[in-house]
């Protein structure tokens, strides 16, 4: 874990590698855990997916065997839903190609920046879709910038960062991330108190 954390640092892509034969283990869930919180893009990649495919279409005969895994792994690692998922074989060398081509869409993603009044726009929309109330208190956000990338992280200038609680901000970042996948990386959204005489209520 110790040589998988120092990797973690010098990345701006994480590979996660499962052994689709064993399935996936606390020690893969760690690592991608490890690779979120640094802010790093992530890819999940599946490695003896020639035996693997066979293992999990004969547990389920009826079903795609790249879409069950799949879901399993979404369902066990939901904290990394947005890290794609890609299949190989190291030692046939079948997958490489598309694997590499997937983590440079992540870095690429880790790297993207949306314009500040496309920014806005799209918080401002979200927000009138659905609002937040809380005990008389309407949440509202004054202004949205993106300050910084590699992870894209975005400031959201608020009446009251309280108010903003977890599942409002996954909110707005499922509505982020329809107009800009960001697929493979976290995006980090930050409350701060907006400095406006007018939010008293």
């Amino acid at each position: 874990m110790l040589r998988a954390q120092r990797a973690i640092e010098r990345c701006d892509v994480a590979l996660t590698v499962i052994d689709s034969e064993e399935g996936l283990r606390d020690g893969d869930k760690r690592v991608a855990g490890m690779a979120d919180e640094a802010g790093k893009s992530s890819v999940l990649v599946v490695n003896k997916w020639d035996v693997g495919r066979q293992k999990t279409a004969q547990a389920h005969p009826n079903k795609n065997p790249l879409g069950v895994f799949t879901q399993e792994l979404r369902d066990e690692m939901p904290f990394v839903n947005y890290a794609p998922v890609a299949f190989c074989s190291a030692l046939k060398r079948t997958g490489i190609g598309a694997l590499v081509e997937t983590a440079l869409s992540a870095a690429e993603s880790h790297a993207m920046r949306i314009p500040t009044g496309e920014l806005n726009r799209i918080v401002r929309d979200a927000v009138d879709y659905r609002p937040l109330n809380d005990k008389g208190r309407t949440f509202k956000i004054r202004y949205a910038t993106m300050p910084a990338v590699k992870p894209p992280t975005i400031i959201l200038f608020v009446n009251d960062p309280e108010m903003m609680h977890f599942s409002y901000k996954r909110y707005l970042e499922n509505q982020i991330r329809k107009a800009y996948a960001f697929e493979g990386t976290p995006i980090r959204l930050i409350a701060r108190k907006a400095e406006d005489k007018r939010d008293n209520g």
